[in-house]
């Protein structure tokens, strides 16, 4: 009797043994992959693996294969590259058992929740065009490059991010969140070692970066011409304590301050700032330099009528677009031509003669033209409302 229970208990111990060192692994097309591959040994669709085919692999590249269901993953304990993109997850992908994981690229892979809370080795992250809306990066420091917006603008799947924080990763060196249109926040202070950051086409209300000093370059805006408005909703920029910048692209944008007097303009090789119709001036390291167009500002894309400041911006937009609108010609014979920003919205022109008289009221998808032909020659003034800006210009009609 006691040897028959020493045989049983010696059985069930073995069962246990077998079965601990088995994987399950329900994804048809994922087991078919690793049978392909040469990776499952029994070479049979059965829904497991023998964990000793996979727990030594650290690469493991599965792009395009179109997997919708990654668990078994976790028998890969020491994997340190995983390449999933493109796949059909339509779901979580966990990867809390491969705690040895350094990089992981899976974009384009239509994931709904991603768990890396235990790589804390993790250097390099591409998720973009998938379906996340949360992604947690606190525990993983050592994290330098991170690629998560959605790079195929108008073809879903779209990551919708709110709020993202990378107050615990001082190694980032390079992030892009473009067109996460979802995006209203986000927290850089403790990424102190950002070179690249690219935010445009996201929905930002402020963006402080006055801790990234290492900065060099920075998208807010874009020239892409997929979506309507504009690039982010930012309307202060303080880039005064960036002062390794060399690149910036603010096109098409509200902004209204932008302060680059950083100490040291001499470095930024391109700066982008049109298409931003509240932008008036900007404030920089050399403001003679910059309104005659010398090094380095000779290579600066700015709005007709923006001036430069070493102290402080204090034109009005009344002031900034009356340096922008131009009517031509002066005098005119018929055809009076308006021409400024088109971002601008010219709710009313009301024609005036000499002596106040009102002539004539154009409204309504105002095309830049003026048709003055049938008024008498004289001396007329041009009353223009935008906004909150009224703005009157003098022409002479022969």
């Amino acid at each position: 009797m006691l040897l028959k229970k020493l045989i049983i208990i010696c059985c069930m111990l073995t069962a246990g043994v077998l079965y601990g060192q088995i994987t399950n692994v329900p994804d048809t097309i994922f087991e078919q992959f690793l049978i392909d591959q040469g990776i499952d040994s029994d070479g049979l669709l059965n829904g497991q693996v023998l964990t000793a085919d996979i727990n030594t692999i650290e690469t493991f590249d599965t792009m395009n294969t179109d997997i919708e269901d990654f668990t078994g993953i976790e028998g890969f304990t020491a994997l340190k590259i995983l390449i999933c993109a493109g796949s059909n997850v339509n779901g979580p992908l966990d990867m809390t058992s491969n705690v040895f994981l350094e990089e992981l690229y899976a974009s384009d892979s239509f994931l709904e929740s991603l768990d890396i809370s235990t790589c804390s080795l993790l250097r390099i992250l591409d998720i973009e065009d998938n379906a996340l809306t949360v992604l947690d990066v606190s525990n993983n420091p050592l994290l330098e490059e991170a690629y998560i917006g959605n790079e195929t603008e108008d073809v879903p799947p779209f990551n919708s991010f709110i709020n993202l924080d990378f107050t615990n990763n001082p190694n980032l060196r390079i992030l892009n969140t473009f067109d996460v249109l979802t995006l209203t926040s986000i927290d850089l202070t403790g990424a102190i070692n950002i070179r690249n950051l690219d935010v445009a086409v996201c929905a930002l209300t402020e963006l402080d970066v006055s801790t990234n000093v290492n900065l060099e370059t920075l998208l807010v805006g874009t020239f892409e011409d997929f979506f309507l408005g504009t690039s982010n909703e930012i309307s202060s920029l303080d880039l005064s304590n960036n002062g390794s910048l060399v690149g910036l692209n603010v096109h098409n944008t509200d902004l209204s301050n932008l302060n680059l007097k950083n100490g040291n303009n001499g470095i930024i090789a391109g700066v982008i700032a049109t298409q931003t119709p509240n932008l008036a001036c900007i404030l920089v390291d050399d403001e003679t330099a910059a309104a005659n167009g010398d090094a380095p500002y000779d290579t600066w894309q700015v709005d007709a009528g923006t001036q430069f400041s070493e102290t402080e911006c204090t034109i009005g937009v009344e002031d900034y677009l009356l340096e922008t609108i131009e009517m031509f010609p002066n005098p005119v014979v018929d055809i009076l031509t308006i021409q400024y920003n088109r971002q601008l919205v010219m709710d009313t022109i009301t024609i005036y003669d000499i002596l106040g008289k009102k002539m004539f009221v154009v409204r309504d998808d105002f095309s830049g033209a003026v048709d003055m032909q049938l008024l008498p020659s004289g001396v007329y003034f041009v009353r223009m409302e935008i906004g909150d800006a009224v703005l009157t210009k003098k022409v002479l009609k022969k």
